[in-house]
C-alpha cells in the first residue's frame, strides 16, 4: 500500500521500502510520501517508556502485542483519509477473513494502534461497538459509542467516515513433545489406552491398523521374533499343556477336545482317521508304523503278541524277554526259562 505518513506521531524507526499490499490483494491508497517496511513507535504506559506498534507496509498491517490490526476493507493502516480505493467509509456488510476477529477495545490498543495511524477514514470501531479517532481526526479520542452494524458474520459501521477494526487470532501453543513420532498412525486408535506403555524407544512406523480394545494385561516381555503374519482365527482356550514338539503338518481333522497329556514325540504322521476319545494313557512308543484301524479287543493285551515283536526296537525286546524269564523261572526253573525267553 502507499499513503502519506501521518505527522501526527513520532517514528522511532523507518526503512525504505516498496509498497506491497495486505495478504497479497489489499487495496492501495494513492496518497504521495515514501512507505516503510517496519516503523516502530514509543509509547509510555504506567510512567514506563515502552517499545509498541510496528507497521509493515509489504501488508499494510499493523502489529501489537502479538495481533496484526487492520480494518475489515483491508485498506493499509498508514494510508491518509480520501486515499483508500475502498473509500472512507464502510456502510456496506463485510465478511470477517478466516484467521481475523474483531478487534477488542483496550486503552493501550487505543493509543498504540488506532491513534498511531490514519486507516484511510477518521474512527474506527471495535467489538463492543466503541469508536475512536485514528491520527487524522481526534487522534485516540472517543469518537461515540454503539457504531457497530452485525448481520451473522458480516459486519459494518452505522455511521460515517468509520471502518470497523479487525485483528488476527492468536492460537495456543501446541502440545510439545521431547522425541514425536516421526510417521503418525494414519487411522489412529479412536479410545486410546487410559494408561498407556510409556517407552523409551517406541516403533518408528506405528501400526496403520491398531486393535480397537487393546489387551488389557499384555505380556511384559513380548516374543523376540512374532509371527508376521498372525492366525485369522486363533483357538479360544489354548491347550494348557501344549507339546513341545508339535507335528510338521497339522492334523486336517483334529479332534474337539484336545488330550490332556498329549505323547511327548507325536508320530511323524497323523492318523487319517483318529479315535474320537483318545486314549487317555497312550503307549510312548507306538508298537507298530501302521496299526490295525479297528482293534482286536475292547481290552487288548498289556504286551503285543510275538509277531509284533518284529517291529519293537531292541530295548523293548530286553524289557520283555526280562518279563517272560521271570514269569517263566517261576514254574520249570531258571535255565530252561532263559531258552524259552532267547
Amino acid at each position: 500500500g502507499s499513503g502519506t505518513h501521518a505527522d501526527a506521531y513520532e517514528v522511532f524507526v523507518t526503512t525504505a521500502h516498496d509498497g506491497g499490499g495486505v495478504r497479497g490483494n489489499a487495496r492501495t491508497g494513492t496518497g504521495g510520501g515514501a512507505t516503510t517496511t517496519a516503523e516502530v513507535h514509543h509509547h509510555r504506559s504506567g510512567g514506563r517508556e515502552l517499545l509498541s506498534a510496528t507497521y509493515d507496509s509489504d501488508t499494510g498491517l499493523v502489529t501489537y502485542d502479538g495481533h496484526d490490526y487492520i480494518t475489515m476493507d483491508e485498506c493499509p493502516a498508514n494510508t491518509a483519509y480520501g486515499s483508500c480505493s475502498a473509500g472512507t467509509c464502510q456502510n456496506t456488510l463485510l465478511s470477517m477473513p478466516d484467521g481475523y476477529e474483531l478487534a477488542v477495545y483496550s486503552q493501550d490498543v487505543v493509543d498504540n494502534v488506532v491513534a498511531n495511524y490514519p486507516w484511510g477514514t477518521h474512527v474506527v470501531v471495535f467489538s463492543d461497538g466503541s469508536a475512536y479517532g485514528g491520527s487524522e481526526y481526534a487522534a485516540g479520542q472517543l469518537f461515540a459509542e454503539n457504531k457497530l452494524l452485525t448481520s451473522g458474520s458480516t459486519y459494518a459501521v452505522s455511521v460515517c467516515s468509520l471502518k470497523v477494526l479487525m485483528r488476527s487470532i492468536v492460537s495456543a501453543a501446541p502440545t510439545m513433545s521431547p522425541a514425536p513420532t516421526s510417521a503418525p498412525s494414519p487411522v489412529p486408535t479412536a479410545v486410546p489406552t487410559a494408561v498407556p506403555t510409556w517407552s523409551a524407544e517406541p516403533t518408528a512406523v506405528p501400526i496403520p491398523a491398531p486393535t480397537q480394545v487393546p489387551i488389557p494385561a499384555p505380556t511384559t516381555v513380548p516374543i523376540p521374533a512374532p509371527t508376521t503374519v498372525p492366525i485369522p482365527a486363533p483357538t479360544q482356550v489354548p491347550s494348557p499343556n501344549p507339546t513341545a514338539v508339535p507335528t510338521a503338518v497339522p492334523s486336517p481333522l483334529p479332534s474337539s477336545l484336545p488330550s490332556p497329556n498329549p505323547t511327548a514325540i507325536p508320530t511323524a504322521v497323523p492318523s487319517p482317521r483318529p479315535s474320537l476319545p483318545p486314549s487317555p494313557n497312550p503307549t510312548a512308543l507306538p508298537t507298530t508304523p501302521a496299526p490295525t484301524t479297528v482293534p482286536t479287543t475292547t481290552a487288548p493285551t498289556f504286551f503285543p503278541t510275538l509277531v509284533e515283536l518284529l517291529y519293537l526296537d531292541e530295548e523293548a525286546v530286553r524289557a520283555i524277554e526280562t518279563t517272560v524269564t521271570a514269569a517263566v523261572a517261576t514254574t520249570v526253573g531258571s535255565s530252561v526259562a532263559t531258552a524259552v525267553a532267547t
